[in-house]
């Protein structure tokens, strides 16, 4: 990420905080979020990471909004609005791969389109399945900040880091 980045994300900021009111800011500035996400993630040398890094942590909020969230607030209109606009912009990114001749969003053209709509078929069964199970058990809960600090201390141990990188190569061929 270079000066010219932050720059444009500085002006994206302050023009839609100053042309837009009410939900229309909300919703521009969640997409603009989601697209930074993907922006700024560097290339990575395991094929399609840097799509798949960006799209795993947007699962993993997703999915954490689930567990946290009260049913009720699942069927709201505007977390429907916000989650159709989080999967759009993800599914947007991942087409712009057949239309554009090299990658705007990511380093690296995104993955084929059939490998990303496994991913979202198994996003959708995860994320309800947990819905449905952490109903009255918080221990799924405590669970979910476990794995989230298990996963940041494996990204920042070098030793742990490089050999899931090596593991993860040698499932990826």
């Amino acid at each position: 990420m270079g000066l010219v980045e932050i720059a444009a994300s500085f002006a994206a900021a302050l023009l839609t905080g100053a042309l837009t009111r009410g939900a229309l800011r909300t919703y521009l500035l969640l997409a603009l979020s989601v697209l930074a996400v993907y922006r700024f993630q560097p290339a990575l040398s395991l094929r399609f990471f840097d799509f798949w890094l960006p799209s795993l942590t947007l699962a993993f909020v997703i999915l954490t909004w689930f567990l946290t969230s009260r049913p009720e607030s699942w069927k709201a209109r505007q977390n429907a609005l916000a989650l159709v606009i989080i999967v759009g912009i993800t599914t947007f990114i991942e087409l712009s791969r057949y239309v554009l001749p090299d990658p705007l969003f990511t380093e690296n053209a995104p993955p084929p389109f059939l490998q990303y709509l496994v991913f979202a078929i198994l996003l959708g069964i995860i994320v309800l399945s947990f819905s449905w199970l952490t109903r009255g058990q918080p221990w799924i809960i405590a669970a979910a900040i476990f794995l989230a600090i298990l996963v940041l201390v494996i990204l920042k141990t070098p030793a742990l880091s490089l050999q899931t990188s090596i593991l993860v190569r040698i499932l990826t061929n």
